[in-house]
């Protein structure tokens, strides 16, 4: 149960690339996730985005030369309408970013004529927008997890 989202994933992209991808020799999957660098938040959630990035990863090695190209996209702190339900716009103002955003990068990622170049990778949303210069919907680019590892201490 606790796999439910990696698990789905896998099904979902195995039927993909049997019905579609494979034969026509070309494809991109894309599984949103989270970063699990960081020190464990709650458990469900952490093993089951450690297992999507495991997926990401195993499934981009095991398709390379094949046309079929494979990426986990990890948006940041997202302002949904639950967001808004719990938190006051002050508490989201400069540290969110809407679905909107990850929405614009995947779809730059997905026109992108050389991306296999990021095959078996997980990529932050701010990675998308700086590679191909998408914005979230008031025009800003927000650097949520950049920020994050630098207030945790990484590089």
């Amino acid at each position: 149960m606790l796999l439910a989202g990696a698990y789905s994933d896998y099904v979902t992209s195995l039927l993909a690339l049997k019905h579609l991808m494979g034969p026509q020799g070309s494809g991109l999957i894309v599984s949103t996730t989270w970063h699990t660098d960081e020190p464990p938040g709650w458990l469900p959630y952490e093993v089951s985005k450690a297992a999507k990035n495991r997926l990401v990863y195993a499934l981009g090695h095991k398709l390379r030369g094949t046309g079929v190209t494979v990426v986990g996209v990890a948006p940041g702190w997202m302002r949904t309408e639950v967001m808004l339900q719990h938190h006051t716009e002050q508490e989201l103002a400069g540290q969110t970013e809407t679905p909107h955003y990850a929405a614009r990068g995947v779809v730059a990622l997905a026109g992108d004529p050389q991306v296999m170049r990021h095959s078996g990778k997980i990529l932050d949303v701010g990675e998308l927008a700086d590679l191909y210069g998408v914005t979230d919907l008031d025009g800003t680019q927000p650097q949520w997890y950049a920020a994050h590892r630098l207030r945790q201490g990484g590089g």
